[in-house]
């Protein structure tokens, strides 16, 4: 048994409306992808700051600057640092602000590692 006449025309019709509207967003059977939006400068530095990696990578570090300001005595006089570390090690702990790590001028530069 066939389907109505009414029916065929209907279908017919829904086919054609949604075949004109495949054409416009397929380009030979295959799906056409939306143009990709080149970020701006400014959005570049945002979703570098917003990114989780960051976050991470900075909680780390400050995990590592607090487990060496705990490790290394902090506050003692220099002659008593050259007794215990030699003369390279010395100036690097000095260079990187490492005994004096926890006070308020000397926790953060240390990261840049200026003085």
């Amino acid at each position: 048994m066939s389907p109505p006449l009414y029916s065929y025309f209907v279908l017919h019709r829904q086919k054609e409306s949604y075949g004109n509207h495949f054409r416009s967003s397929y380009r030979g059977g295959a799906p056409v992808a939306p143009a990709k939006r080149t970020p701006s400068p400014i959005d570049q530095v945002w979703n570098f700051f917003i990114s989780v990696k960051l976050a991470i990578f900075t909680l780390i570090i400050l995990a590592i600057a607090s487990i060496f300001g705990t490790i290394v005595e902090q506050n003692q006089p220099p002659e008593k640092y050259h007794q215990i570390y030699e003369d390279w090690a010395f100036a690097l702990m000095n260079r990187i602000n490492l005994f004096d790590m926890y006070h308020p001028g000397g926790f953060w530069p240390s990261w840049s590692f200026s003085r």
